[in-house]
């Protein structure tokens, strides 16, 4: 049995569009595609031009991501979380595999229940109020207010009406009323109204009283609720509750009724503020995936400006939800338009416009309170102009805006109302309008809570309008413009009628307010309840039929026998428990509506020539501070298995907008070790639920029959868990053994579990150390490969179960994402063959990081790719193409068996820069050479001084986690350590000798020096190497399960002067030379670039040097360099000369220059810098760490001076002292926080100041 395991790597499914065609030759023999790129932003899916069908030995997916503030995710550069990806080939020829695919028998409401019950003729639905009746044995004292005169028709109506009126305090004093009890109300009508339904009295009162646009229902007082029968002139209305008035408020009245036998007046009179219904009864009742599917043409009309609005009143119940209220599409199946009204977190989102590059749109939200969208009726407008400002309007007020959205809407070619890919609306929808206009918040205000007529301003621009009043067809709603617009309900939403309560948000002025007589008084009273059901539209539900037989056979998609085109639509009531509700929602009664037929779901298997296989996974990086290069962090997968499928027009999708990506295809001509016969997908699973697995529900077997041109067969698998909040942690958390079994025998078997401390890439924002099933953040998810040969040889199909072993009692929770594929190939190609498959060091690969840069032994991985067993082989390797070396290796490899090589110790060059590693297998009768070789490019580890000191601060449990060794890559320890004491600093100093150094400290658990989530546990530490009295290297505190380097001691190259200072003393001016020397020190070669003398006055020469610069010095070479002084007048010049090298410690050498003319004490130079400190930064430029290095010689002028970085732009980055700097040399550590760039350091008091150029290189 052959297993193994390999790093797999990223990606995510989106929408496709066709890229530009990116195919590039190579070298001849290598063919490169480029496919998404940096600049592409946001795009993550397209069709690319690959190369026509043939013989590849390798194909290599390097996937590339970087961290760029152009990320659209969030407002980090990369993402902050960690997110599943996928890389996803859509292979559509049905060549080498389809998708099995089953089709219902019926759809009801976008889901298919095992049954069914329905009936074609329909029960009413149903409202019980309760109301109270009044039974009286006296009365009270009247009040008449106003005369008759007028009719008022707008309350006693067949379909019911509402009105309100105010009757001001002054009216009702000067009538003679005084504060008290209102008992009841008198009415007059004009004829007689038998049994009318639910005839309600509401009253409130309010100083200085006005009318708003519509009749809400808060704080009113319910006086009067019950089925009145009016007879002809005055009625006496007694309230079942008393309303108790303070003598001085205005009266808001409100009269309502559900419904009567005919229009009825109530005698009235002239009187302002008074408000009406229009008259408007029906609106959109929607629940439970309902939706109104507007025609797709209405997107021709739609281009960069647009209003929609609507009356809504949600259910409180059920609101917020993620939902789609509104939502648009183009062709590809991204949205244009959105309403989430709200969102679950009670957000509302207004999007609208699409890049069609990229598919980004523009968006502004803004939370909202819970009675704007639920509960009552709200009416919400959404602009956008062609100026790119988005606004929401909330009741004809601005709530929220945002300008520069300049996307436009076009393309649109679906538009849905009420549900959308988000989930449904839950609630009323009245009076949706859309419009290609944006229009003004006047405009809105003003029509608002009236009917649109071609009176409106602009009435042209209104494109589709819904409302439901004079529909019929329960299955059409109807567009009451001149467009045409007929839309489809589905689900679908009921046409309710408007409850008494409810109305009174469409409005218009009614001036005739009925002619009232309050009674006030004390009075006896007994009150009855009495419930009165109101009868409401059926609840009917679509149900959408596929009834066309099936056959298990491809069906190409569009095909006109597809089993995916409906054969019939029915508009029928759901069978069951039909509740009865109360006015407040609450259910009060049921009955039982029976069933005249069943639907039972039938499943038929059919297939589909359109298959998408994940050829990589990856895990995003917690992306908060992290940095991935300029060039990005580079992946590479090894995809030779779909290399059939990755041929002319490929349809690619990758990755999410966390981060930007590059995608490249590296083609490799030649033969491979055996050629793909079969590509079969087993399991493609992205949400196998744990529990499920167990019982076997899912994941269960899959019989897959195999080519007969396929000789040898191989499984692969890519698993991760997910979710946990559990017991067990599963299945994120939670090592567990997963298998696969072969014809019911379990075969293979692998505990899935992922070490993260060893991640290259860290560290990063989150918890990304601690270990998990498969996956770690910010890296590819493990691929396990199976060779199934032994298992299917002589067999033509075979039955594939995967399943993963329960070890806790409670295994109710956790995800699993499985994708499973059955590669078949033919015989192997080759009996004799190996290759060198990878090199691991020396690299310099970003994803060998942790494992690079090497001075002592190199790594790389070895394959048998022959049939036969490979037993004994040379390996030859060099360097830069000389000093070559072999190595014998013996083992016993099978077919495609691989064996990691650790070789003995390559000839490192000396030389700084980039140089190449090769390694070649040589082995007798190898039958194919393209292979044989591999090189990479790597750097040196940088190379020490002798004095070595290792500084290193534990925090807390420190004995349980550290241990550390300083060892000679040739094997001696030169130092270590375990069992370190807790927060306590260790300084260990080493006379080091020449040669390669491996130095590692170990946290056993993990954990690092400092791991944000646990520091309040246990604390941070920190590590870092020294030499000189300088910092040279900082370890990263966060490194997980290691930090480790190799470096090198050797002899580094140091200058010497004769003199630390040269000094001239003339009697009179005159010119006069002197001379001092430079020395080499060491074996390393010394090379002296350039000398240059800092002197403000100018009296100091440079004559000539004995060798011409810049020169390399062998040790105890020198350079003789003379100097002249020469001063026109009495006095004394100070200055300096400077000597360029590579000496690390002196890259600039400092000799001071003193030129004395006459006898005087006398200074009178402008103080030179030079005389009076030396700056340098060592090392420079900065890669890593630096060290800010001074020589100070005279303090005094050094008082309260600032040592500052700052930008080229003079901004200060940083101060790194404040204060007094001493005589003598002083050292300063560079922040690291600095990034990379260009800067300048200064020192800077109020005596002297001096600037030098900084260049950090991270």
């Amino acid at each position: 049995m052959f297993f193994s395991v390999r790093p797999l790597f990223i990606a995510t499914a989106l929408f496709l569009f066709l890229g530009s065609a990116a195919l590039i030759a190579a070298d001849g023999d290598t063919v490169v595609v480029k496919t998404l790129q940096f600049s592409d932003i946001t795009k993550r899916s397209g069709t690319w031009l690959f190369p026509p069908p043939g013989r590849y030995e390798k194909v290599l997916m390097q996937y590339t991501l970087k961290c760029d503030p152009a990320t659209t995710q969030d407002n980090y550069p990369c993402g902050e979380w960690d997110y599943l990806t996928y890389t996803v080939l859509r292979d559509s020829t049905g060549e080498f595999d389809s998708t099995r695919r089953t089709q219902v028998n019926f759809i009801v409401r976008g889901a298919t229940p095992d049954s069914f019950p329905y009936r074609a003729s329909f029960v009413n639905n149903t409202v019980r109020y309760r109301t109270t009746t009044v039974q009286r044995s006296s009365e009270g004292e009247y009040f008449p207010i106003g005369a008759g005169g007028q009719n008022n028709s707008a309350v006693i109506r067949p379909e019911g009406g509402r009105v309100r009126y105010i009757w001001k305090a002054t009216e009702l004093t000067a009538a003679g009323m005084t504060a008290g009890t209102i008992n009841g109300i008198k009415l007059t009508t004009s004829a007689a109204a038998p049994n009318v339904s639910l005839f309600t009295i509401r009253i409130r009162a309010t100083q200085n009283a006005t009318l708003g646009k519509t009749m809400q229902n808060e704080d009113l007082t319910t006086v009067v609720r019950r089925n009145i029968s009016f007879v002809e002139g005055v009625n006496h209305i007694p309230f079942s509750t008393p309303f108790m008035w303070d003598g001085a408020s205005d009266l808001i009245i409100d009269f309502s009724c559900q419904g009567a036998p005919s229009i009825v007046g109530i005698s009235a009179a002239s009187a302002p503020d008074g408000l009406a219904d229009d008259g408007s009864r029906k609106v959109f009742n929607f629940t439970a995936g309902d939706r109104i599917d507007v025609p797709g043409e209405i997107g021709t009309l739609i281009n960069d400006e647009i209003t929609i609005s609507y009356w809504c009143r949600g259910n409180a119940a059920k609101l917020p939800r993620a939902h789609n209220t509104l939502e648009a599409y183009d062709a590809q199946g991204r949205r244009v338009l959105n309403i989430h009204a709200p969102w679950d977190n009670g957000t509302i989102y207004w999007d609208a416009g699409i890049n069609p590059a990229d598919g980004s749109g523009d968006r502004i939200e803004k939370n909202a309170a819970a009675d704007s969208y639920e509960g009552r009726w709200n009416h919400w407008a959404y602009t956008k102009s062609k100026s790119g400002v988005m606004r929401i309007y909330l009741n004809g007020a601005l709530f929220h805006e945002g300008a520069g959205m300049t996307k436009k809407m076009n393309g649109i070619t679906r538009f849905v109302v009420g549900s959308g890919n988000s989930g449904s609306y839950e609630g009323l929808l009245d009076e949706i309008q859309v419009w290609n206009t944006a229009l003004d918040e006047a405009t809105i205000k003003t029509w608002m809570t009236r009917k649109i007529s071609d009176t409106h301003p602009q009435y042209p621009k209104l494109i589709a309008y819904y409302r439901g009043e004079l529909d019929t067809d329960p299955l059409i709603a109807r567009d009451e413009t001149g467009s045409g617009f007929m839309a489809a309900l589905f689900g679908v939403p009921t046409r309710d009628r408007l409850l008494l309560d409810q109305m009174g948000y469409m409005t218009q002025t009614n001036t005739a307010r009925p002619f009232a007589t309050f009674e006030l008084g004390t009075v006896s009273a007994t009150t009855t309840r009495v419930d009165v059901d109101v009868t409401m539209e059926p609840r009917r539900t679509s149900v959408v039929l596929y009834e066309r037989p099936v056959q298990p056979r491809i069906y190409r998609p569009g095909a006109a026998d597809h089993p995916s085109v409906p054969t019939d639509t029915l508009l029928v009531q759901e069978a069951g428990k039909l509740y009865t509700y109360d006015e407040a929602g609450l259910k009060v009664d049921s009955t039982i509506v029976a069933a005249e037929t069943t639907l039972r779901k039938v499943l038929s298997p059919y297939f589909d020539p359109i298959v998408d296989f994940e050829i990589g996974r990856y895990i995003t990086p917690y992306g908060i501070g992290l940095d991935l290069g300029p060039n990005g962090f580079r992946w590479e997968y090894d995809v030779t298995d779909f290399a059939p499928l990755l041929r002319n027009n490929v349809t690619l999708s990758a990755g999410n907008q966390q981060e930007l990506i590059d995608m490249t295809f590296i083609f490799i001509k030649g033969t491979p070790p055996r050629d793909v016969k079969q590509i079969d997908q087993v399991y493609y699973d992205r949400g196998a639920m744990f529990p499920a697995v167990l019982a076997g529900t899912s994941l269960p077997p899959v019989d897959v029959k195999l080519n007969a041109a396929a000789k040898t067969f191989r499984l692969k698998a890519v698993t991760s868990g997910h979710d946990f909040s559990n017991e067990t942690n599963c299945a994120e958390f939670c090592p567990r053994t997963h298998f696969l079994s072969v014809d019911g025998t379990e075969r293979f078997s692998w505990l899935l579990w992922k070490e993260c401390g060893d991640n290259p890439v860290y560290p990063q924002g989150g918890t990304w150390l601690i270990d998990r099933t498969g996956w770690c953040p910010g890296a590819p998810v493990d691929m396990y490969e199976f060779e199934l040969t032994p298992f299917a040889t002589g067999k033509s199909s075979v039955s594939i179960d995967y399943g993963i072993k329960k070890q806790a009692a409670n295994e109710a929770w956790g995800r699993w994402e499985v994708s499973t594929q059955l590669i078949g190939y033919g015989d192997a190609n080759f009996q004799k063959d190996a290759a060198v498959v990878d090199i691991i060091s020396p690299n310099n690969w970003e994803y060998y990081g942790r494992l690079n840069p090497i001075c002592g032994e190199p790594v790389i991985v070895i394959q048998n790719t022959g049939s036969t067993d490979l037993t004994t082989c040379t390996i030859e390797y060099s360097v830069n193409g000389g000093g070559k070396k072999s190595f014998n290796w013996t083992g016993n490899l099978k077919f495609l068996g691989r064996d990691t090589v650790v070789l003995p110790e390559a000839s490192w060059p000396t030389a700084e820069g980039l140089s190449s590693f090769a390694a070649t297998v040589v082995l007798t009768g190898d039958q194919y050479a393209p292979n044989n070789t591999r090189t990479t490019q790597f750097v040196m580890p940088p190379a020490y001084y002798n004095d070595l000191q290792i500084v290193l601060r534990t925090n807390k449990q420190a004995e349980q986690q550290y241990v550390w060794k300083l060892k000679k890559t040739t094997g001696e320890v030169i130092g270590s350590g375990e069992n370190l004491a807790s927060e306590t600093t260790f300084t260990y100093d080493f006379d080091l000798a020449s040669g390669c150094y491996d130095f590692e400290l170990v946290n056993k658990e993990g954990y690092g020096l400092d791991f944000w989530f646990l520091r309040s546990q246990l604390g941070t530490g920190s590590l870092s190497f020294k030499s000189g009295g300088a910092t040279i290297k900082v370890f990263e505190p966060d490194f997980g399960n290691k930090a480790w380097m190799q470096f090198t001691v050797a002899p580094k190259p140091t200058i010497q002067t004769s003199t630390d200072s040269v000094k001239w003393q003339l009697a009179a001016p005159a010119r006069e030379e002197k001379s001092f020397v430079i020395r080499s020190m060491t074996d390393a070669p010394l090379r002296v670039d350039s000398l240059a003398i800092f002197s403000v006055r100018k009296h100091f020469f440079l004559v000539s040097t004995s060798v011409a610069l810049p020169a390399t010095l062998a040790k105890g070479d020198s350079i003789v360099v003379i100097l002249a002084f020469e001063r026109p007048d009495a006095g004394t010049t100070s200055g300096s000369i400077r000597v360029y090298s590579n000496d690390e410690r002196q890259s600039a050498k400092q000799v001071r220059l003193v030129g004395t003319v006459g006898t005087t004490s006398v200074d009178d130079n402008v103080i030179d810098p030079t005389s009076v400190f030396v700056l340098d930064v060592v090392p420079h430029p900065v890669a890593d760490h630096g060290t800010v290095r001074l020589q100070v010689y005279r303090p005094e002028l050094l008082r309260d001076a600032q040592i500052i970085v700052r930008d080229l732009v003079g901004r200060q980055i940083v101060a790194i002292h404040r204060g007094d700097l001493a005589a003598g040399e002083q050292r300063f550590e560079l922040p690291t926080s600095i990034p990379s760039g260009s800067y300048r350091i200064s020192v800077e008091s109020t005596m002297v100041s001096q600037t030098i150029p900084l260049v950090i290189t991270r």
